[in-house]
C-alpha cells in the first residue's frame, strides 16, 4: 500500500497542527503522517519494559525507510498495522483519528 508521509495533520479548527514550535535557531515543524508516524516507532512506552532487540531493529528499521523514502512509502499490511499500534499507544485522539484514517485509506 502506498502512503502519503507529507500529508499535514490538522487541529480540530482545520489549521495545521505544529509538532515543533519555531526557536531563535530553528523553523516551525508541522506534524505530518509522516513525522507522527516515525515518532511513534522510535518511541519507548512502559507497557514495552521487554521488548526485543529485534522488535526494535523492526522498529528502527521501518523508521527508516519511512525517512528517506521522503514524499510516498510503500508499506506492508503488516507494517501499517504495526504503525497503528504505536501511534494509538503515544498519541491523543485528534492525532490517532487522522492518522488511522490516512493509513486506511492508503492506496
Amino acid at each position: 500500500m502506498k502512503v502519503k508521509l507529507n500529508t499535514e495533520l490538522k487541529d480540530f479548527e482545520g489549521n495545521a497542527m505544529v509538532f515543533a514550535v519555531a526557536t531563535e535557531t530553528q523553523p516551525a515543524v508541522n506534524a505530518t503522517l509522516g513525522k507522527m508516524m516515525i515518532e511513534s516507532l522510535l518511541a519507548t512506552f512502559k507497557d514495552e519494559e521487554n521488548l526485543s532487540g529485534e522488535e526494535k531493529l523492526k522498529r528502527w528499521q521501518l523508521a527508516i525507510k519511512i525517512k528517506n523514502a521522503e514524499v510516498t512509502v510503500e508499506m506492508t499490511v503488516e507494517e501499517i498495522a504495526l504503525v497503528k499500534k504505536l501511534v494509538g499507544k503515544a498519541y491523543s485522539t485528534i492525532i490517532v483519528g487522522q492518522v488511522w484514517e490516512l493509513l486506511e485509506g492508503a492506496e
